[in-house]
């Protein structure tokens, strides 16, 4: 299941709000139920009667997530298929001590045999092979988390207890054993007490078929039976459900009383198709509403208040707060945020604790990982120093942050004098060797921490030299030249009979909403041409002092790239 991002809140704040939202429109029906008549009180109870149906297909919906959200976190403990079935069993009913929601949870194997159970036993467990959702579980192939989507079985009649029960089913990560829990539909009953009047019926209802699923108050002999073996579903009440997800509707109903049905249809489970119906007798309408505006108040407050220290409790609970702290270090790693990690002090029990050293070992790899590859995708393979990929990313950063804080921003362009012959002389292996020469040379002449040494293509470098003015710029370049003549590489076909760079260097305080970086590379390109046709082997200085000199540059660029014809680049001769 995907979970939404941004502004996700927590269990404890979902609950509470949970808590309130069922409150608040109550006690609102309530004190409008009293200040209306005998029409609005009947408007106000078909509200009511409907507002209960979706809070019990809302609570049956959770039952089935909290069951998706135990079978993960089960499946993620390798031990319960390792140790001896007894230490299972064990294990298994001490996590469903604190599970009030689920019947049993059961290791079942690849052919169908149960294990393992946290039910209490009963003999010899039937064989579940032939079950529709173990056979569809088994063929679920495991995600890139190792853990397979829980499949969810249709209504089927367990063979444990002969109840009517769902089931929930994942496969084990790397294994052919599965998990499987149980929920007993007969604890429907206990929900629907909690919600419901004395006087109010509550039917858990297949449509399709016209099954009574469960019904509260509870009656043995109509569960799970046709309603033409029993006392039938009135056909006004079934037509409703049929036609519609929710709704209300006036009719006797089941026993022949008149009643104010609300209905509502269970989301999450097979089909989506049971509904929850609940149904109001038609004469307490009217003399329930004055006996429940006098106790409206305190009874809603007395409630906000028992419902916010449940939602608390249940948050703090030792159960679902750790799968919480999982589930939540899980998304952001998932998210892009390799830095997150589960801090083991907030687990005490040993299978949380594997569960977390594992997820923090497995994100401190990929961390690893991403690191190294980040490095090497900003690196020039050759020379060891940024590429021309990082190149523009930090002079596109520099000129932002200088346009900001109103600071010079400096490039220089160095180019190896008469390259292409000193290949042809030397051959290529001594060419590479000389490149990265010249580049241990550059960095060892940039000693500020902000400044950026990279190869731009070929045989020739970029420097990057944030906050620097031109007297410091100018001395650079100088200390930069001289760098690599002391190098004293030979070379033969240049005029000096060593190795040497020429330098081209531009200095500029950005204006505020120019973005016209290019500009400056342009600019200092043209000092390098001037340095080179000066003799080479030394440097030239261009100062690109104002917006209006910039606009005009990136203009003539913009000329030149959509013209008929490209500017010959001087620095490549």
């Amino acid at each position: 299941m995907k979970v939404a991002v941004g502004s996700r809140m927590g269990l404890r704040s979902r609950l509470m709000l949970l808590a309130l939202a069922t409150l608040i429109p109550m006690f609102a029906l309530q004190l409008a139920a009293s200040l209306s008549q005998r029409d609005e009180l009947t408007v106000a109870a078909r509200a009511q009667v409907r507002e209960i149906a979706s809070q019990m297909a809302a609570q049956s919906a959770e039952l089935v997530s909290d069951g998706n959200t135990l079978v993960r976190m089960l499946a993620r403990m390798p031990t319960l298929v390792t140790i001896d079935d007894a230490s299972c069993q064990t294990m298994l009913a001490s996590i469903m001590r604190d599970t009030h929601s689920v019947t049993s949870a059961s290791i079942v194997q690849a052919n169908g045999e149960v294990s393992c159970t946290s039910f209490p036993s009963i003999g010899q467990i039937p064989n579940l092979a032939d079950r529709g959702w173990f056979k569809q579980a088994r063929s679920m192939t495991s995600l890139a988390s190792g853990v397979s989507v829980p499949v969810l079985s249709d209504l089927v009649v367990s063979r444990l207890t002969g109840n009517p029960t769902i089931v929930v089913a994942g496969r084990i990560p790397l294994r052919p054993e599965m998990v499987a829990i149980s929920m007993d539909l007969t604890r429907f009953s206990e929900r629907a007490t909690k919600l419901s009047a004395s006087d109010e019926v509550l039917l858990l209802v297949d449509p399709r078929s016209g099954v009574v699923l469960a019904r509260s108050p509870p009656k043995a002999d109509m569960a799970g039976q046709q309603p033409d073996d029993q006392q039938p579903i009135d056909a006004t009440l079934l037509a409703a459900l049929r036609s519609s997800r929710h709704g209300t509707v006036d009719t006797a109903g089941v026993d022949g009383v008149p009643r104010i049905f609300g209905y509502a249809t269970l989301t999450g489970l097979s089909g989506g198709y049971y509904t929850v119906a609940v149904g109001r007798p038609r004469a307490l309408v009217g003399a329930d509403a004055g006996r429940r505006f006098r106790r409206s108040l305190l009874w809603q407050l007395l409630a906000g208040a028992g419902a916010i220290a449940a939602a608390l409790t249940l948050a703090r609970s030792a159960l679902l707060r750790p799968l919480q702290l999982l589930s939540d270090a899980a998304d952001r790693l998932g998210q892009g945020d390799l830095r997150a990690r589960v801090s083991l002090e907030q687990l005490t029990m040993p299978e949380f604790r594997a569960v977390a050293i594992a997820l923090n070992s497995a994100a401190g790899q990929i961390e690893s990982r991403d690191r190294s590859l980040a490095e090497l995708a900003d690196m020039d393979h050759l020379t060891r120093v940024a590429n021309r990929r990082q190149f523009d990313a930090v002079l596109d950063r520099e000129w932002r942050r200088a346009v900001r804080a109103r600071a010079s921003l400096a490039l220089m362009l160095v180019d190896v004098d008469f390259f292409k012959a000193y290949n042809d002389i030397y051959g290529h292996v001594a060419g590479d060797d000389a490149l990265i020469a010249v580049a241990q040379a550059i960095n060892r002449t940039l000693r500020r921490p902000g400044d950026l040494a990279a190869r731009y293509g070929g045989e020739e470098f970029g420097a990057i030299l944030p906050d620097i003015d031109e007297a410091g710029l100018r001395l650079m370049a100088e200390q930069l030249c001289e760098a690599v003549r002391a190098l004293a590489i030979v070379h033969s076909g240049s005029d000096s009979g060593v190795l040497t760079v020429s330098v081209g260097a531009s200095l500029v305080v950005p204006d505020e909403g120019l973005d016209a970086a290019r500009a400056l590379i342009a600019t200092a390109d043209q000092a390098l041409y001037m340095a080179k046709r000066n003799g080479r082997n030394c440097t030239d200085f261009k100062m690109l002092a104002s917006a209006a000199l910039v606009t005009t540059v990136v203009a003539q660029l913009d000329h030149i790239t959509q013209g008929p014809s490209k500017l010959k680049n001087p620095t490549q001769t």
